[in-house]
């Protein structure tokens, strides 16, 4: 459910419950919906999609962040390293959520890391797609936004 834009899940049971659930809570009751504009409806259902986001963006940083418990190799020396977890502010596009964050200490090289547990993997952006360097920059054929 909801792993992939480009699937249509609104026939997705879980997805109904999910909707009928925070239409209550949104828009109110059905009975008083008629005297909602569109742009309430839109602007009430907006913040709502934003508070689900930095929802989901903030318990993922925290799941992520329970490797503190488990020492991790130094990126330098190679040495298992304790970690402790510490709480930041991160800016997302949909504003702003505390983050929990693994930070492990080195003794040895007198360092802090944090550990990534997933590696960064390229996304097409829906502005550009492909890569720069795969069409000519000078020609007319393409242009970069």
């Amino acid at each position: 459910m909801f792993r992939s834009s480009s699937q249509d899940n609104s026939q997705d049971p879980r997805l109904q419950k999910l909707l009928a659930s925070l239409s209550l809570d949104v828009l109110g009751e059905p009975s008083s919906r008629g005297e909602l504009d569109f742009a309430t409806i839109e602007q009430r259902a907006h913040e709502a999609g934003r508070q689900v986001a930095r929802k989901l963006c903030e318990q993922f940083a925290s799941e992520q962040a329970q490797t503190a418990h488990d020492p991790q190799p130094c990126p330098d020396c190679g040495r298992p390293c304790a970690g402790t977890i510490e709480t930041r502010e991160l800016i997302t596009r949909d504003g702003p959520i505390p983050a929990d964050e693994a930070r492990h200490h080195c003794p040895s090289c007198r360092r802090d890391f944090f550990p990534q547990q997933t590696a960064a993997t390229p996304e097409p952006s829906s502005i550009q797609p492909g890569r720069a360097d795969d069409h000519d920059l000078h020609s007319n054929s393409m242009r970069l936004v």
